[in-house]
């Protein structure tokens, strides 16, 4: 839990620098390559330091993991979306998981393995709008509003005078 509260205290910092899509999929990644390290571990101080850096994974993407969905699902789905506990769902499959492999080797290699096709989705979701516009990419910006709203079936925005309007407000 310590790795989780540093995890969780760093990852705001660290999205507004690289961005929430990339630290949850950096967390992510920690969380898969610390958990194929622990297979190896045979020392419990190596063991411990692994569980923490492995928290500290779970800390990055799960503080922005919520705010990344959100931005993206239609407005009309934002309660349902938001009601959908999926932490404590993760955390209640937990304990069937572990009971049926029976050994805490086989649970870091059945969770690396099945965190491998979560990083594919790198390059399907789009990082997060408001961070484009806040760090002025705004041809990234236009080209993730654009496929928000396809993904929607929205109408097709005019991205140019959102972008105006936006930066008009901020006295730009």
């Amino acid at each position: 839990m310590v790795g989780v509260l540093f995890g969780c205290l760093f990852s705001s910092y660290l999205a507004d620098y690289i961005g929430p899509k990339r630290t949850f999929f950096s967390g992510q990644l920690t969380v898969i390559i610390f958990n194929f390290v622990g297979i190896y571990s045979t020392y419990a101080e190596l063991y411990i330091l692994i569980r923490i850096l492995i928290g500290l994974g779970i800390g990055l993407s799960v503080t922005v993991q919520f705010a990344l969905m959100i931005e993206y699902v239609p407005a009309k789905l934002v309660p349902v979306v938001s009601a959908v506990p999926s932490v404590s769902i993760g955390g209640c499959l937990f304990a069937p998981v572990v009971w049926w492999l029976h050994d805490w080797k086989m649970f870091h290699l059945f969770i690396t393995v099945a965190g491998l096709p979560s990083l594919l989705l790198f390059w399907c979701v789009p990082d997060s709008f408001r961070w484009q516009m806040i760090k002025y990419k705004q041809a990234t910006a236009a080209r993730t509003y654009r496929m928000i709203a396809w993904v929607n079936r929205k109408e097709k925005p005019d991205v140019n005078d959102l972008l105006t309007d936006c930066f008009r407000a901020r006295g730009l």
